[in-house]
């Protein structure tokens, strides 16, 4: 199954050799050679800002996975506290 993220990244590489393909025909009119310049600029920034988006993403997976490990831990020592109570409780009777 195809993830949203290699969906974004087929989409990105597609426009950019659609871009790249378009510009290096020759254009008579300026404003599409600028267009063309534009296009192919705004394709590398797009790039540039799925690439930052996806560390980010895969930062925010790493520390919500530590963070889930962190409350598994408090969890058991809660657990050990709770069993430690009840056998001093348990001795001082």
């Amino acid at each position: 199954m195809t993830s949203d993220r290699e969906i974004l990244i087929g989409s990105i590489d597609f426009l950019r050799r659609l871009v790249a393909e378009s510009y290096e025909v020759s254009c008579e009119d300026e404003r599409k050679q600028n267009a063309g310049r534009l296009l192919k600029l705004l394709c590398f920034q797009a790039t540039d800002m799925n690439s930052a988006l996806c560390h980010c993403a895969s930062q925010v997976d790493d520390a919500l996975d530590k963070i889930l490990e962190l409350k598994r831990k408090v969890s058991e020592l809660c657990g050990d506290l709770e069993r430690l109570i009840k056998e001093i409780d348990g001795a001082a009777n």
